[in-house]
């Protein structure tokens, strides 16, 4: 497939491989499984550069000598030689390799043989100067990828030059994936994202399927729902990858928030089980695989999981620049009922008008709550426009809210009125 809405980080990870050429030069790539990775990082290396995935269900002899036979045919290593630990490996590595060389999985080495860790640590700090040599560290744990480079008592803690997340594409873009897969229907572009989000993976599953113009149902049934579909596994098989054997309680938890239960209280009730069995596995879930996270009320008190409102729901809202699905938006509710709206206002007229068009083709698609292109605000913005933020409270539900009203038409002082016919 087409190598799609990448070119940002191309060009970033172009320039830090320019810099390499005067000094070496660490990078980490990190972001949730099929969230295309590895194809980035293949898209940056040449026939001369190296590429090691860092399989965890292997040995550390059984992976260093795979590692071994492909310096070997690189003829960076001489038919002779012999690795015999990974000391030996990364001294090769650094001596002889000129370019790139990236890890995938990186973490996966907590698994295999942590030592190696230190290894690299020493080597990184030798060659400090060394010119000629850019190293990658890709790995979908994303929390434990952050604490193997940011945690000071890790061994690689500080030797990072720059960190890249990568994030899913966005709805824009899908677009253009579903345009190369001839899937000309807004309606279905908008039924996959929301269940494929912005997972390239998921959309080279349709060209690889030849599924692109066969409509959105007949998609559905190949990938989920006939017998020995595509992905009928594919959750299982996700949260396998991450969790390993204990897999079935993390999926528990997750299904748990998802059905509205936002509370670890809440989530222990649905789930049977006490607070206390779940706490480690939640607070992995937030800090080491980054699936949930949390929000604490400002007045203090217990926080709730939640999950960002998504850019597409928030065309006016600025981008939260860490993750560009979600934007800067929350709201207040009291009693079950939205008192408060509040956001940061989006100032950037080239973003505006994208969001603009793309709520303009699902209005065209028939959403008759998106928005239409609005030219003169467009304009308005090109004309300048501050940082702002605006927060807005609906007079009429907290008025219905202090005197008890069930019904919002008790306290609207001039309510619609039928036309008289």
């Amino acid at each position: 497939m087409k190598f799609i809405d990448r070119t940002e980080e191309v060009r970033y990870l172009k320039e830090a491989a320019e810099l390499s050429k005067s000094k070496l030069f660490t990078v980490s790539i990190t972001g949730l499984r099929r969230v295309g990775k590895t194809r980035l990082i293949l898209e940056l290396l040449s026939k001369a550069d190296l590429y090691f995935f860092v399989n965890k269900d292997k040995e550390s002899t059984s992976l260093l000598q795979e590692y071994s036979d492909v310096l070997k045919t690189r003829k960076i290593l001489t038919e002779l030689e012999v690795l015999t630990d990974w000391d030996a490996f990364f001294r090769i590595l650094f001596e002889r390799l000129e370019g790139i060389v990236a890890f995938d999985e990186f973490q996966n080495f907590m698994a295999v043989d942590r030592s190696a860790y230190g290894t690299l640590q020493k080597y990184i700090d030798l060659n400090e100067n060394r010119t000629g040599l850019f190293i990658i560290f890709s790995g979908s744990t994303v929390g434990l990828m952050k604490k193997l480079f940011s945690d000071s008592k890790q061994p690689l803690y500080g030797r990072l030059k720059r960190k890249m997340p990568l994030k899913p594409l966005m709805f824009c873009d899908t677009l253009e994936v579903c345009n190369t897969l001839r899937i000309n229907n807004i309606e279905d572009a908008v039924r996959l994202y929301a269940i494929f989000g912005g997972f390239p993976k998921y959309y080279v599953t349709l060209e690889d399927e030849q599924l692109g113009n066969a409509g959105f149902e007949k998609i559905m049934d190949r990938l989920f729902f006939d017998e020995n579909a595509v992905l009928e596994d594919e959750a299982n098989q996700i949260l396998s990858l991450e969790f390993g054997k204990r897999s079935g309680i993390y999926y528990d938890i997750l299904a748990a928030i998802a059905s509205g239960n936002t509370r670890i209280s809440e989530v222990a009730s649905f789930l049977r089980k006490k607070e206390t069995a779940l706490t480690r596995q939640i607070n992995e879930l937030i800090n080491l695989f980054e699936f949930v996270s949390v929000e604490k009320p400002v007045t203090g008190g217990k926080g709730i999981f939640v999950i960002n409102h998504p850019i597409e729901l928030s065309p006016l809202a600025k981008k939260i620049p860490s993750d560009p699905r979600y934007v800067e938006r929350f709201q207040l509710l009291v009693a079950g009922t939205e008192l408060v709206n509040a956001f940061s206002e989006l100032n950037d007229p080239l973003d505006q008008r994208e969001r603009f068009v793309a709520q303009q083709e699902m209005r065209e698609a028939g959403d008759a709550e998106a928005m239409r292109i609005d030219e003169d605000f467009i304009a308005a913005l090109e004309h300048g426009m501050p940082p702002t933020a605006g927060l807005g409270m609906g007079i009429d539900r907290l008025t219905a809210l202090l005197t008890n009203s069930h019904n919002i038409k008790e306290v609207i002082l001039f309510p619609t009125l039928k036309p008289d016919k």
